[in-house]
């Protein structure tokens, strides 16, 4: 039961910690009737793992796994270090002795006295991977269930799963323990996955969301158990500071969590005058820089709350006790030593954080997407809409728990005079604030920056519950109040219990057989985007669209040098190559990557910035592409509506000197770039050539360098290895059509484009037939009695065909062959077959939308 401690003034407060134990008895009534307790909870668990696993099926495209991938694989082979060994653009390690005359003299005094090699020991520089742990268990999972040679992938979904049902428990037990009915409890259990679910995928963001949970439990635990549950945020300090750089937000919250409750154990004097002399120059600062925008104003109003909580309510807080405030106190300083000690980067662990998020350039780094606030609705990373009806529900929720709590105040403190000692059941709510204000800060996170949505729903949804759970006892016991006289909760009747376990178990049933209908859908039937990369891993993480093939190419051809690589691909070029058995440099080198800050200063993002969007500030592409912008907003158009052959032509020679200038000799970049700007100059530069062509990568060399001139040459020659034959039929058709002048050449492209369709029928060698081919007229009759044939041909076994994987190649190549069919038919004047290959390829442009919507999850 609570203790009850009389203060100086002989008032009384109520802490939750007595003989350092406390049930939800403290808290309410324990002799109700839950609607689904005893046996109906398995109905609560199936949902639970339902709503977890529908979770957990979101397909969100894979950039950071491939990043994981290659590291974990360095760090096993080589151990963990700062030396940074895929990119040629990356920090170096140190500290440097020219690095330190950079730094504040404070920091050169320190390094004066305790010398530069022990600074390099406890404070390096270079390559900070905050995610090592992460990676080395990614790498470690798909080898050891796969091999080396083989990895099996899907280890990696199996990882995802495991982490988000431990972290649904964590938020189930985490209400329980506050008190919630098992029945809402499960629900927002539900919720919390529900909300975050657009946001969870293979990366090692998804540690620091179990950890979160883990975290707040370990609170409520130490709160309404045990304050020695609080040492168990050590060994989880030790855990999350090694695999993500989220640990950070254990320490940030440690702050409000005992600055709180020191505060609820001084005298109403003390909390009022240590509050605000701390509280307001916070929010000073906060205000000076988000500005006035929402966050800032609920941060004010959450501020105006906490003020009057503390001063006219104090009696009615949670409270640890002063025992509770030293074991917290103690066990965050343990805490944050370990931290230090226990990981391979020690202080520059905790400096790096710092750097990465509030330093003079931490802003640049944020035009990323996941960075951006969470009510920005066009954003394309994730959505917001589940978590904007959290927000509303949370404060609709607390500000009827606070209304009724006002109203029926009076009414509950008299009757509870009269009543002193009759053992009354119900007892008013008290107010956890730490807790509270904890999940408060976490949405105002979360709003901020959107990445921080599951956080905030992990952290918020059990309060939520419990809000609503204290709104429904409060009701019923004013109800009985006013009825019956009598001060208490009257359990639920049998044929509302009987109601609510029909209603889940129909719930449970439905949502069940919903999902896994889709689940067998979208990644067990035939998979329509690749024919052969169709693991459920490789359709969850868009995984099908890295470059498997081009990968190989550099393996085989033994690439060596500098790429300039797409950001989101760089991660995989370095997992596909292979590395240095005795420094694990790889031999092609990035130009950059999606490791961002942990591998890269800002100068060199701003370069591969502009070099993929023109050139650099004063080059002669830079200047092209202001003009083609300024243009296309006057005229609103696009941008590639307003850039002519010749401009085109510029920009390539622009760029192409602009790597030449850092020593890159070739790029590549992917299907959804070969629209852009940098694709189409590097086309139009004659020497950039490409030597390896997909349906998903194009790769450019410079062939006034020996390597580039080497690989072109080696098309004819056959000295160029391809990684199969489709490969190889499909360039030699680019190489025939594009580069070679005769007739017989132009012959010779087209039978191999051919050829390579029929290997492989899909878009990229029927683009080069209908695109490049059909420029010479001595081509055109082959080329309509190949495409006619095609499309007959899929007309014939499309209902076979549809039930295999790759399908959409098929389906979208018959709708370009239908185009060029159509054109011809312009072109003769046959309104009939006009109209008849417009109808179908309407129908195939209809087929593919809904191929998408159908296998998109």
């Amino acid at each position: 039961m609570a203790k009850r401690v009389r203060t100086k003034k002989n008032k009384v407060l109520i802490s939750p910690q007595a003989d350092n134990s406390v049930t939800p008895d403290d808290i309410k009534s324990t002799n109700r009737t839950h609607a689904l307790s005893g046996w109906p909870m398995i109905l609560a668990w199936v949902g639970m793992v339902i709503f977890t696993f529908h979770a957990c099926t979101h397909m969100v495209a894979a950039g950071d796994t491939w990043v994981a991938m290659a590291c974990g694989r360095h760090f096993v082979k080589h151990g963990v270090d700062t030396v940074e060994p895929f990119s040629a653009n990356s920090h170096k390690p140190g500290p440097t002795p020219e690095e330190i005359k950079r730094w504040p003299k404070w920091a050169q005094w320190i390094t004066d006295k305790v010398g530069l090699e022990t600074v390099k020991r406890w404070h390096p520089t270079g390559w900070i991977n905050q995610n090592w742990l992460t990676h080395v268990i990614f790498y470690w999972l798909s080898t050891t269930l796969g091999s080396e040679k083989n990895p099996y992938f899907n280890a990696l979904v199996l990882w995802k799963v495991a982490i988000y049902i431990l972290a649904v428990i964590c938020v189930y037990y985490t209400g329980r323990v506050l008190g919630v009915h098992p029945t809402l409890s499960a629900v927002f259990a539900c919720f919390t996955m529900f909300i975050g679910r657009s946001f969870f995928d293979v990366r090692p963001a998804g540690f620091s969301n179990l950890l979160v949970a883990v975290f707040l439990f370990i609170l409520v635990l130490t709160t309404y158990r045990n304050i020695l549950y609080i040492w168990f945020i050590v060994p989880l300090a030790v855990f999350w500071c090694n695999v993500h750089g989220g640990y950070i937000y254990e320490f940030i919250m440690l702050i409000p969590f005992i600055g709180l409750h020191l505060l609820t154990n001084c005298t109403k004097r003390w909390t009022a005058i240590l509050y605000n002399v701390s509280a307001w120059p916070f929010f000073y600062f906060v205000a000076s820089k988000g500005g006035p925008t929402l966050p800032t104003f609920l941060f004010l109003a959450m501020l105006v709350v906490m003020d009057i909580m503390l001063i006219f309510s104090k009696d009615r807080l949670v409270n640890i006790g002063w025992k509770g405030v030293y074991h917290t106190i103690t066990a965050g300083i343990v805490a944050f030593f370990a931290m230090v000690l226990l990981n391979p980067f020690h202080l520059t662990n905790l400096t790096h954080t710092f750097v990465i998020s509030a330093s003079k350039h931490a802003e640049r780094w944020r035009d990323i997407h996941e960075w951006h606030p969470a009510f920005e609705w066009d954003n394309p990373v994730g959505t917001a809409v589940p978590f904007l009806v959290m927000f509303i529900l949370a404060l609709v929720a607390l500000a009827t728990w606070a209304v009724i709590q006002i109203v029926t105040s009076s009414s509950f403190a008299q009757r509870k005079k009269r009543s002193a000692g009759n053992g009354e059941e119900y007892q008013r709510p008290r107010i956890d604030l730490p807790l509270t204000v904890i999940a408060a800060l976490t949405i105002y996170m979360a709003i901020r920056s959107r990445r921080f949505i599951p956080v905030a729903a992990i952290a918020a949804c059990p309060f939520i519950a419990l809000f609503i759970d204290q709104i429904a006892s409060s009701i019923s016991a004013a109800r009985n109040l006013s009825k019956n006289k009598r001060l208490f909760v009257s359990p639920m009747p049998q044929n509302l219990r009987t109601f609510f376990i029909l209603a889940g178990a129909a719930a449970v049933s439905f949502f069940g057989t919903w999902w896994g209908l889709k689940i067998k859908r979208v990644y067990l039937d035939a998979w329509p985007a690749d024919p052969k990369l169709c693991s459920v891993f490789m359709r969850m993480t868009a995984s099908d669209a890295k470059p498997f093939c081009a990968g190989k190419f550099i393996r085989d051809n033994k690439l060596k040098g500098i790429i300039f690589n797409y950001w989101t691909e760089g991660g995989f070029i370095a997992w596909a190559q292979q590395p240095d058995p005795k420094t694990g440099r790889t031999p092609l080198q990035l130009f950059m990557d999606g490791r961002a800050q942990a591998a890269y200063n800002r100068e060199a993002f701003d370069v591969w910035t502009y070099v993929i969007t023109g050139g650099l500030p004063g080059s002669v592409g830079y200047e092209i592409v202001q003009r083609a912008r300024m243009k296309a907003g006057v005229m609103r158009k696009g941008v590639n509506e307003i850039l002519t052959a010749s401009d085109y032509a510029k920009i390539g020679k622009s760029i192409s000197q602009e790597l030449s200038n850092r020593n890159v000799w070739t790029a590549l970049m992917p299907a959804a770039q070969f629209d852009s700007i940098f694709v189409r100059s590097l086309e139009h530069d004659p020497n950039q050539r490409l030597v390896l062509m997909n349906n998903k990568q194009r790769l450019f060399v410079d062939c006034n360098t020996d390597q580039g001139r080497e690989l072109f040459e080696g098309i004819k020659s056959g000295k160029t290895i391809y990684p199969d034959d489709f490969s190889r039929n499909l360039i030699l058709a680019h190489y025939y059509l594009v580069y070679e002048r005769t007739v017989e050449a132009k012959k010779q492209g087209l039978d191999s484009a051919i050829k390579a369709f029929r290997l492989n029928p899909s878009p990229a060698p029927m683009l080069e037939i209908i695109l490049v081919a059909a420029r010479f007229a001595e081509l055109k009759p082959d080329i309509t009695a190949f495409c006619k044939g095609y499309f007959d041909e899929f007309r014939d076994n499309r209902s076979d065909w549809a039930k295999r994987h790759g399908y959409r190649l098929r389906s979208e190549a018959a709708r370009l062959a239908c185009l060029y069919l159509q054109k011809v038919a312009e072109d003769q004047r046959d309104r009939e077959l006009v109209s008849f290959y417009a109808a179908e390829r309407k129908k195939l442009l209809n087929e593919r939308l809904r191929i998408s919507e159908e296998k998109r999850w």
